[in-house]
């Protein structure tokens, strides 16, 4: 659709598109003007989720995802009921203690309404001496039955008490920033702003309570479960002490690892000393037996045998002290003594030995010298072996003690490992939970309420509304007519009708009307219509007179006899001689006309019939015959005259559809005939048939109150054209 052809749909159409956006906008002005006013308060509040401090943990930005799951929290806490009875209750209770209207706390209206639903009775039950006092009152009767006063208001449309009034509050993230939008619109100014009022308070109170009671639960649980795991350890440790001082154990393992050593080392150690005494023993004997042979045979004597002795216990002291490791001061009295007794027991063989034998004797100097040292090596020896059996035979008994004891006392152990393993991660557990808490206290005390709402004001909205109600309404029937207007399969220009039917448009003629211009364009819509008959006429081939043209239409009322008359009076006028032949249904039409006759269609479907036939003989001297052929749809129509026809114009009443049965009967038309066949488009819209005729009313230079109509479109014959076109 060209911008041309939009503008004139609009222009033909103004009338509809201007009765609906009318109606609407008074409708909406109406209306709106007995609404009560609206007011609308906001208020927001800092949430702190991405950018408060965290005590532990990573201080990074929350997730997308976990920004939605709290900001969801906060949306859930606001759209609660038990939020919602909250705030209505404290505000029933701040209602409550006025005296009188109040505009700063409750408008005159709405006061007056508080009287009505809470009588003065139940008033003074539930006031108190303070705004505390009264909340208290009211909640407890609120929530002592389901039937009472209260309960009703709150659970009822009321505008400002009700729970659905306190749905109208919306909460909403701004952006995605960490700010909290609430709004709330009331037919009050001041119960808008209070409402908001209680909303921050409430709702930072309640998040608060929240979350500390969440974490509070988590770290008493964990307190506790250390509390027990602590008792399990101690006892588990006093079971492991007392088992240890039973048994004087103090490092099991360490004790019989010990023990295990010392006792191989003893063996070993047994061994050696029972060889190194072994050959003691033999060099002592052999430096007895050369005494012996030089003459000292007595070596028995009772003096030599008890300094024998003492050097024997002397050196048993010293290898017991030596063992234990200590006192070596008197490690070292004893080595003198036991030096004191081996000269003694040298002394003692010598003087022996000189008492019996003379001075040339050989010198036994250094015999005494080795069997005093074998002596002395053979009683050290001695006195280690008898301490290492002692030893051994202690770590014999250990072992034997300890053995029994590894698996209850590695049982105890581990009965203490798990008590300590449990008692360790429990206290990680409340060591992280009092540090979540502390989180969570840090996080809800960054709540704060950047714009607290303010006292509204009434905005008037009728006119916006009007506008957008009109242009709305204006849009949708613009586009409502632009769509039927495309759908339209109707033949309403004489391009449509081109198209819908495959026949060429010969001509237009414009809706008849009585304004002066559309008489003129008429008569320019008739004369473009005569020029297209005479250019038929002059294309014959053959010297046949009359040339005959056939005006058909599918159904009655297409204005067939409209373009009968107006082609043979234009014709007639312009000096060509031209009849027109009525079916004689139209005897009561067309009787005035000189230029008219009338056939019988019956008689024309005879064969062979002629145009003599039905003219007579006067038929030879016209030019042009129009015949004006029956509905063919309708009645019966003259077959045999087809195949005569030079012309034929269709005549179709525009703005009907061309169904089936017109492609139909056409169809048939076109195969008993080979003349020309083009169409007439009667009816149509003026711009329309300025479009096809070329007519251009600013060139004309035409005065519309003073136009000259042509002598062949006379008033009189046009009334009766008209008369004809009804037919």
């Amino acid at each position: 659709m060209t911008p041309k052809e939009f503008k004139r749909l609009l222009a033909n159409n103004w009338g509809k598109l201007l009765v609906v956006p009318v109606v609407t906008a008074a409708s909406i002005y109406y209306f709106a003007g007995s609404k009560p006013k609206e007011y609308t308060s906001y208020t927001t509040i800092f949430t702190g989720i991405n950018t408060s401090y965290k005590i532990a943990g990573d201080n990074n930005a929350t997730s997308k995802v976990g920004t939605d799951v709290i900001f969801g929290n906060f949306y859930g806490i606001i759209n609660s009921q038990e939020m919602k009875e909250d705030v209505a209750l404290n505000l029933l209770a701040a209602h409550l203690m006025l005296e009188k209207s109040d505009a700063a706390v409750l408008s005159e209206i709405n006061y007056k309404h508080l009287q009505e639903v809470v009588p003065d009775p139940l008033r003074k039950k539930l006031i108190g001496n303070s705004v505390e006092e009264t909340l208290a009152n009211v909640t407890s009767y609120f929530k002592s039955n389901n039937k009472n006063e209260i309960y009703h208001l709150i659970n009822s449309d009321d505008p400002v008490y009700s729970l659905a009034a306190l749905s109208n509050v919306s909460a909403k993230q701004k952006g995605s920033s960490e700010i909290m939008t609430l709004a709330y619109s009331s037919n009050d100014p001041a119960v808008c702003q209070n409402t908001l009022e209680l909303y921050n308070r409430l709702f930072i109170s309640k998040y608060k309570s929240l979350t500390s009671t969440q974490s509070e639960s988590v770290v008493g649980y964990f307190d506790t479960a250390t509390q027990n795991a602590h008792q399990r350890l101690q006892q588990a440790e006093q079971k492991l002490f007392a088992f240890q001082k039973a048994h004087n154990i103090i490092d099991y393992d360490q004790q019989a690892s010990a023990t295990s050593s010392e006792r191989t080392a003893g063996s070993g150690r047994y061994n050696d000393l029972q060889m190194q005494y072994a050959g003691a023993v033999s060099n002592l004997r052999t430096a007895e037996q050369n005494l012996k042979n030089r003459g000292v045979s007595n070596l028995q004597a009772q003096e030599v045998l008890r300094l024998r002795n003492k050097l024997s216990d002397i050196t048993g002291d010293i290898t017991n002290l030596e063992m234990a490791g200590n006192n070596a001061a008197r490690i070292a009295s004893l080595r003198q003594q036991a030096a004191d007794v081996s000269a003694d027991i040298k002394e003692t063989i010598e003087k022996y030995y000189n008492n019996t034998h003379s001075a040339q004797g050989i010198p036994i100097q250094t015999m005494l010298d080795e069997f005093v040292r074998s002596t002395v090596l053979a009683e050290q020896l001695k006195s280690q072996l008898s301490t290492l059996e002692q030893q051994n035979a202690s770590a014999a008994g250990e072992i034997s003690k300890l053995v029994p004891l590894g698996a209850e006392m590695r049982r105890i152990k581990r009965e203490v490992e798990i008590a300590d393993q449990d008692y360790r991660a429990q206290v990680e557990g409340l060591k992280q939970s009092k540090l979540t808490n502390e989180n969570l206290e840090l996080s809800s005390s960054q709540l704060k309420v950047l714009d607290p709402p303010i006292f509204p004001t009434a905005v008037d909205t009728t006119l916006i509304l009007v506008i957008a109600g009109f242009l709305g309404s204006l849009i949708l029937m613009i586009g409502g007519v632009l769509a039927f207007n495309l759908l339209d399969q109707s033949l309403t220009t004489p391009t449509i009708t081109a198209k819908k039917t495959g026949f060429p448009i010969a001509g237009v003629l414009p809706a008849l009307s009585g304004k002066k211009k559309t008489q003129l364009l008429t008569n320019k819509a008739e004369d473009h219509l005569v020029r297209q008959v005479l250019l038929e006429y002059n294309k014959k081939q053959v010297s046949q007179t009359p040339f005959l043209i056939g005006v058909l239409s599918a159904h009655s009322g297409e204005g067939k006899s409209l373009v009968c008359s107006t082609m043979s009076d234009k014709l007639n006028t312009l000096g060509i001689k031209t009849a027109v032949l009525y079916p004689d249904s139209h005897a009561q039409k067309v009787s005035s006309f000189d230029y008219a006759s009338l056939y019988s269609p019956i008689h024309g479907m005879a064969q062979n019939i002629t145009i003599a036939d039905l003219l007579g003989n006067s038929a030879l001297d016209y030019d042009l015959v129009f015949i004006e052929f029956p509905a063919l749809l309708e009645k019966n129509y003259p077959v045999s005259l087809l195949k005569q026809l030079n012309f034929i114009i269709v005549t179709i009443k525009s703005g009907r559809l061309w169904q089936k049965a017109d492609k139909a009967v056409f169809k048939n038309i076109q195969a008993i005939t080979k003349s020309p066949i083009e169409v007439v488009l009667n009816g149509v819209i003026s711009d329309y048939v300025e479009d096809f005729i070329g007519f251009q009313q600013s060139n004309t230079n035409v005065d519309e109150d003073n136009i000259e109509v042509l002598p062949a479109i006379e008033e009189k014959p046009r009334k009766k054209i008209a008369e004809l076109n009804a037919e």
